[in-house]
């Protein structure tokens, strides 16, 4: 009887163990599909401390990495590690502003005025040039067909071609962002409100039933063409000159005090802040902060390459976030390799 009763035993648990196994095996196979997987890649510009006190960030067409901040010009020559500062010791100071525009060249807004770097160049200080006329402290610049706009606090300029004159253009001295309208208009975010200008008048949102604040910090363009005005306390966004929605801390944005905002090639709008950053992908918030995803949360300015990835400026050096496709299986290995 002890006998028969070890032996169902014996039986029974072979039972439950063999039976989930040939389950297993029998079982239809589970493809292990690639996903986009972030990782985050930090920069410090290595000439001193004081260059990773940043200010604004541009990716040229050449996928060089341009860095401007309380200290200088610097830049990140592709599939290099180490910065290059681009000042010559004349020039040596804050830049405040870069563009790239649509031929490749990167314009410099700086405490002396505008200085330009043209593509197929050696990337040396030497090869820097600095646009006549204008001697002035500059905080922003901005390309409408083929004209580009330069602002500062002693106001507006139009460099076309050689020619460079400075403009009458009626609004705040305190401008940070400047973009071309669909109508050859061009908006600007100023400290008193957001501003818009065409050859018929201007027009300057400030009022709060207007607007969520008068301190506009940056704005940019959504996919479907939806202007979005960021700065302290919030931002809002307009679709023909009309406000449709605001955007606070408690939607999802890490703090109130946003410093910069930036659609990516895939659509989502990535905000800035003095805690992080924010990306909205029309529905919901991912935040990124932390020594996990950004060498500091004090981000000054964002902009992204080709392939999608964003590079970030902040008060401690350049953080990128970069995207690559790859599978569970991948990702196990890889986690296993820097363990």
């Amino acid at each position: 009887m002890l006998r028969t009763t070890l032996f169902l035993q014996l039986f029974s648990y072979c039972f439950a163990v063999l039976c989930p196994i040939q389950n297993l095996l029998s079982a239809e196979k589970i493809l292990d599909t690639p996903f986009l997987q972030e990782f985050h890649h930090p920069h410090k510009i290595q000439i001193s401390k004081a260059a990773n006190d940043l200010f604004t960030i541009a990716v040229d067409s050449r996928e060089n990495i341009w860095a401007g901040g309380r200290t200088g010009l610097y830049v990140l020559a592709h599939g290099t590690t180490a910065w290059r500062a681009m000042l010559t010791e004349v020039n040596s100071g804050p830049v405040f502003k870069l563009l790239c525009d649509s031929t490749g060249t990167i314009w410099i807004a700086a405490w002396n005025g505008l200085h330009i770097f043209t593509p197929g160049k050696t990337l040396s200080a030497e090869n820097l040039e600095k646009i006549n006329g204008i001697n002035t402290p500059l905080s922003a610049i901005g390309q409408l067909g083929g004209k580009i706009i330069a602002a500062g606090p002693a106001g507006w300029w139009e460099i076309h071609q050689e020619n460079v004159q400075q403009v009458k253009i009626n609004n705040s001295r305190e401008v940070k962002e400047i973009l071309a309208a669909d109508d050859n208009g061009m908006w600007a975010a100023t400290g008193r409100g957001l501003f818009y200008h065409n050859d018929k008048g201007d027009q300057t949102f400030l009022a709060s039933d207007e607007i969520i604040t008068p301190y506009i910090k940056d704005i940019a363009f959504a996919a479907n063409g939806d202007l979005w005005a960021a700065g302290l306390g919030g931002i809002s966004v307009f679709r023909n000159h009309i406000r449709i929605a605001n955007h606070v801390a408690h939607d999802g944005i890490p703090s109130s005090e946003i410093s910069c905002v930036e659609r990516a090639p895939d659509g989502r709008m990535w905000v800035g802040t003095s805690a992080g950053v924010s990306r909205f992908d029309g529905n919901s918030w991912s935040v990124r902060h932390s020594k996990r995803w950004l060498i500091h949360d004090d981000v000054r300015d964002i902009a992204f390459d080709k392939h999608g990835n964003a590079w970030i400026a902040t008060r401690e050096g350049v953080s990128a976030i970069v995207q690559k496709n790859m599978t569970l299986a991948q990702k196990a290995e890889y986690i296993l390799d820097i363990c």
